[in-house]
């Protein structure tokens, strides 16, 4: 292959990278395409191997060009337009300096719950133990609007029946919310997101390990605790939901 068969590609493949006819040379040896003490780059020559390929100003046509006349380009079909142009490149090294689509055009789970906060619903469990050493579990139920405080409920064996029971008793038909957030417990069965489709609600478990993503429950459980259950002595499942132990009572201005 000649110099001219090089710098002679289409027109329109030059125009679609960027380059023109003056921005295209070619150089008799190895050593001139490269400054002297810097590493040879061998992608920048051509498949022959016998004459090097250099781009005056741009030692490689930037990913980015591709990309801002076709948003659908990846690298693979960047990738083949290069080796066209006798640029032999790895496709891995187009994909390295592509540029970065960054979050992309869905919205942020930060956005996505101040512009639905008014219908949204949250739950959580809350884990009591017991003066015997027996665990308890109070499901908390809350709405994001103003953080009302809608069910908390007790139970030793919590089950996917009995979940879905508490989700019907705290929203009744015309009132239940759009969304639910929730964490991914196997207690939250079959059952349960049957009830969620029954009521029109929206099924949103959050990310494994993510309990941030549940923050206004996670909040809401952390105050009960510093100011309720880090002052008393549960001596049972009676015990906590009435009496001394009451949750409603000692709570009801903590979600305000």
């Amino acid at each position: 292959m000649s110099c001219g068969d090089r710098t002679g590609t289409p027109a329109s493949a030059r125009n679609l990278f960027g380059f023109t006819s003056a921005s295209l040379e070619c150089t008799g040896t190895q050593s001139s395409s490269t400054v002297a003490g810097s590493r040879p780059r061998p992608w920048l020559y051509s498949p022959d191997k016998e004459l090097p390929l250099t781009v005056v100003g741009h030692p490689i046509p930037r990913p980015n060009t591709f990309l801002s006349k076709d948003r659908l380009w990846g690298a693979p079909r960047i990738h083949g337009e290069l080796l066209k142009l006798g640029i032999e490149v790895a496709q891995s090294t187009v994909a390295k300096y592509m540029a970065r689509s960054g979050r992309g055009r869905s919205q942020t789970w930060k956005t996505f719950l101040h512009n639905h906060s008014s219908g949204i619903g949250a739950m959580d469990f809350l884990i009591v133990p017991t003066v015997g050493f027996r665990l308890l579990f109070v499901l908390v139920i809350l709405r994001h609007e103003r953080r009302r405080l809608i069910s908390l409920s007790v139970t030793a064996h919590p089950t996917a029946e009995w979940i879905a029971r508490q989700i019907t008793d705290a929203f009744p038909w015309d009132e239940a919310p759009d969304y639910m957030i929730r964490d991914r417990d196997g207690s939250y069965g079959q059952a349960v997101t049957k009830r969620f489709a029954a009521m029109g609600i929206r099924d949103h478990p959050i990310a494994p390990r993510s309990p941030w993503q549940n923050g206004h429950a996670e909040r809401l459980i952390g105050s009960i605790r510093r100011e309720c259950l880090d002052h008393i002595i549960v001596f049972g499942e009676a015990h906590l939901r009435g009496g001394s132990g009451n949750l409603d009572s000692r709570i009801s201005g903590l979600s305000a």
